[in-house]
């Protein structure tokens, strides 16, 4: 029910926006005042639901309608996932729900975006390699899926920003 009235207001403020003049004055801001407190309950949702990846799909949508000016909302988003690929690095769902934010910013990567991640993501490798040469043996399963997710996420990384550099020239 949620998603579906969500849509609903999405659908409504697009018209708006493609009207350009409206008879209801105001009205689109309070469609996006709506979405942000939408995108601020998802944004919390997801620190206590990790594994929910519809949860993070669910926010990059919002966010990528409201930021149609400006990239707040998509830092805003970015750092919240890295955020909890930090604190969480054996679940899937988080990297790429960093990806899918990373995709979102397509006509703004920034270097200084794509070089945060990329120290993020190598720190957590170097912590979970660690973990492995101590052969701490409870942590051990942990930390190769936190290295498979890991290497995964700067693979995806490098062609992503051959792609874009590529596309530039």
């Amino acid at each position: 029910h949620r998603v579906l009235c969500t849509q609903a207001c999405i659908y409504t403020l697009d018209h708006l926006r493609n009207q350009r003049e409206t008879q209801y004055p105001g009205l689109e801001d309070g469609y996006c005042a709506f979405l942000e407190n939408e995108l601020e309950w998802s944004k919390r949702y997801i620190q206590t639901n990790v594994s929910d990846f519809s949860a993070a799909a669910y926010a990059c949508r919002l966010a990528t309608t409201l930021s149609e000016d400006t990239i707040d909302h998509m830092t805003s988003l970015r750092l919240h996932a890295s955020d909890l690929v930090k604190r969480y690095p054996t679940h899937e769902s988080l990297w790429l729900y960093l990806r899918h934010t990373h995709l979102l910013m397509k006509d703004a990567f920034h270097a200084e975006a794509w070089e945060s991640t990329r120290e993020l993501v190598n720190n957590i490798l170097g912590d979970a390699s660690a973990k492995c040469r101590r052969q701490e043996e409870d942590i051990a399963g942990e930390a190769h899926a936190i290295i498979r997710h890991g290497i995964r996420f700067l693979l995806w990384m490098e062609a992503n920003v051959r792609k874009s550099i590529s596309g530039l020239a």
